[in-house]
């Protein structure tokens, strides 16, 4: 499905970015705000297959510095389709000061084509997306959470210069994308995948959807595939979950159990893997 400006348009004309809602439109990360290199710890060895949210781009192309051979991304947004692309582009193009600072630039800028550097990454970018962009001059796309001067301490999730080699060495083309909603995600896909990476979606799912959701994503996995998700607000998954005895596993799907733990002592990290 093609992006509609018009649309994209008068959404971001009656929605501002910071009011954390997430629509066809609504505008995108310019970089995560979670602890991305933690995340992939949890990622299985020997990863084939992986499904995340696009996001800012950073989930797939971690995934990828990470070992994952082919990484499916997703979201409602098409602008995180956009950004994602416009990372990826870029990674040839630019060294790892000017991805930087043109990170920092296109967070602020109300035209992407004024933004140093962007008339060369518009260039590599497909037909539709260059029109896109185009069309939406005087709109702010990437604005979404904080800008990457605001991350401190030493896990900034801009990449680090090893990370951006690794990045440019490894992503040659573009992720694959589905512009969708993750209740109607399952029904798009159709392969299954070692990992799955669900960000904090699940923290803007209404009870009790949220565990149809993972039910339905988790019919799209094998033994030894691992879910892994963040609930920045009280989550009380596990606890509705139909555990055993030892309070540590669970089915979800017919003739499917899963383990479910918290790695630390943060709550807000969930992990579970298939065992059956």
């Amino acid at each position: 499905m093609a992006p509609d400006v018009n649309a994209a348009k008068e959404y971001l004309s009656k929605n501002i970015a910071s009011n954390g809602k997430f629509a066809e439109y609504s505008a995108a990360y310019v970089v995560t705000n979670e602890d991305i290199r933690s995340a992939m710890n949890f990622m299985p060895k020997d990863t084939e297959n992986a499904l995340t949210v696009a996001g800012s781009g950073d989930h797939p192309m971690f995934m990828k510095i990470y070992g994952a051979k082919n990484v499916d991304t997703f979201d409602l947004s098409y602008n995180a389709k956009l950004i994602m692309d416009i990372k990826t582009a870029a990674l040839p193009i630019l060294k790892h000061a000017e991805y930087y600072n043109f990170l920092k630039n296109i967070y602020f800028a109300d035209d992407l084509l004024s933004v140093e550097n962007m008339p060369k990454i518009i260039e590599k970018l497909p037909y539709e997306e260059k029109a896109y962009i185009v069309g939406m001059r005087n709109c702010r796309l990437f604005n979404h959470g904080l800008n990457p001067d605001s991350y401190l301490g030493t896990n900034k999730p801009v990449p680090y210069l090893t990370e951006f080699q690794k990045m440019r060495e490894v992503i040659t083309e573009p992720f694959n994308f589905i512009w969708s909603d993750i209740e109607s995600l399952h029904t798009k896909l159709d392969k299954t995948y070692d990992f799955i990476h669900l960000s904090n979606i699940l923290d803007y799912i209404k009870e009790p959807n949220d565990l149809k959701i993972l039910a339905s994503l988790m019919q799209h996995t094998h033994i030894g595939s691992v879910v892994y998700f963040e609930t920045f607000h009280f989550c009380s998954l596990p606890e509705r979950l139909f555990m055993d005895p030892n309070h540590y596993r669970f089915m979800i799907n017919k003739n499917q159990i899963w383990a479910y733990k918290r790695p630390t002592m943060d709550e807000t990290l969930h992990v579970m893997q298939r065992i059956r």
